[in-house]
């Protein structure tokens, strides 16, 4: 998977359904948080959610069965 910097994604296991996008980010039950793609170092993905600012790791590995949508602003 190719992330764009400054982008906007929602990484999800696959069945998770419900998922309702709002202006400020998801409204979540475990199902996926929008996160904004900042860089990759080594064979880290660095994603920091876009509304509480935490960081969150994905390696290649990690994300093989998740379902990763762009979100568009």
């Amino acid at each position: 998977m190719e992330f764009k910097k400054g982008h906007k994604y929602i990484v999800s296991l696959p069945y998770a359904k419900n998922q309702q996008i709002s202006k400020g980010g998801v409204n979540n039950t475990e199902k996926g948080f929008v996160f904004v793609y900042e860089r990759k170092e080594g064979r880290h993905h660095i994603f920091r959610e876009s509304i509480g600012g935490w960081l969150r790791t994905y390696t290649d590995n990690q994300l093989i069965g998740k379902k990763i949508t762009e979100v568009k602003s």
